[in-house]
């Protein structure tokens, strides 16, 4: 490869994030960013949602299952279902209230006439959720 190869320019320029950001927005852009920012925050809420119903089934059929269980091996095995449970359940709280306010932070940017920058906190947030249950789950499958 020689270097006036290198020295080549692709064809496709690329302008600086701040002067993407910079532009105005159309009547018509804006509307259909924030119809995709509605559709974005009610995905999450109905992950939220999710997390929520499969945090109280883990919770609450381990305190129903501990009442009947006799043997206190397995009762052990259930305090910790009924502990995933709750985490479950404030995950999907914390989630849905951290998505909230990112919605409400684009909702703005749109308003102002501004594209909105390109967030995954509440992505991290799931991933991360996600990871420790399935830790504890796949520990708790192995060597219980």
């Amino acid at each position: 490869m020689t270097d006036k190869s290198k020295d080549k320019p692709s064809g496709v320029i690329l302008a600086p994030v701040d002067e993407i950001h910079a532009e105005s927005l159309s009547p018509k852009e804006r509307f259909t960013l924030q119809i995709q920012a509605n559709q974005t925050y009610l995905a999450w809420v109905r992950t939220s949602i999710s997390l929520l119903g499969l945090g109280l089934v883990l919770a609450k059929l381990a305190l129903w299952v501990r009442l009947i269980a006799q043997d206190l091996h397995y009762r052990t095995f259930l305090k910790v279902q009924e502990v995933l449970g709750v985490t479950l359940l404030a995950g999907g709280t914390l989630l849905v209230v951290a998505m909230t306010i990112a919605h409400q932070q684009t909702t703005k940017i749109i308003q102002s006439g501004k594209l909105p920058e390109m967030g995954l906190m509440p992505a991290y947030l799931l991933t991360g959720m996600i990871v420790m249950v399935g830790s504890l789950l796949t520990g708790l499958v192995l060597f219980w």
